[in-house]
């Protein structure tokens, strides 16, 4: 009674009201036995009681808020990460395409110029160097891979067997020693990869 007194001499304002917890159960349980109340204690209860009924639905608008926010920011991530993924796949792909190219072209054209007779050396070394620039670029934009490196071996082999066949003796000699350094440091970084030996 004396809550509701100090209630109304307040002007109504609603800080004066029941908190919730202890007191305004207490006030909601002594609706419930005795009935509602006419007078004004019975309406600062129920004021109380809409109050709080208020606040608790304003929290939980809230928390649903922050729900959905979350749940949208997750669904987002998901978003990005699938498109990364799906980029970085797609770079892998264009990477063994680039490498699978590099190699056709490169062995292509060492073998073709086996065949040939009468090519001064200069332009046999001239165009293996030109064939062989592709891998260069290949190692200075994808780095040193392992992979990489083992095609680059196989490539100077196939140069050591081109000037071999040409009868550029000192040319294949220094081709063959580059691919060997190439396939030992690749056996000495991975002893138990089979495909370096």
């Amino acid at each position: 009674e004396s809550a509701a007194a100090e209630w109304e001499e307040a002007g109504r304002d609603d800080s004066f009201l029941l908190a919730p917890g202890r007191a305004l159960a207490e006030g909601e349980d002594l609706v419930l036995r005795a009935g509602p109340l006419e007078d004004r204690t019975g309406t600062f209860i129920e004021r109380s009681s809409a109050h709080d009924r208020a606040r608790r639905e304003r929290r939980m608008r809230r928390i649903r808020a922050v729900a959905v926010g979350m749940g949208c920011l997750a669904v987002l991530a998901g978003g990005f990460a699938w498109y990364a993924l799906d980029r970085s796949r797609a770079a892998e792909r264009n990477y063994a395409i680039a490498v699978e190219a590099a190699d056709s072209l490169v062995l292509d054209v060492a073998q073709r110029l086996r065949r040939l007779s009468g090519m001064r050396a200069e332009e046999v070394s001239e165009i293996l160097q030109q064939a062989e620039g592709v891998y260069t670029r290949l190692l200075a934009e994808a780095g040193e891979t392992p992979l990489l490196r083992h095609r680059q071996a196989v490539m100077l082999m196939s140069f050591a067997e081109t000037h071999a066949a040409l009868g550029q003796g000192p040319a294949a000699k220094r081709r063959a020693a580059s691919a060997a350094a190439i396939m030992e440091r690749l056996v000495a970084a991975e002893p138990q990869n089979l495909r370096w030996r």
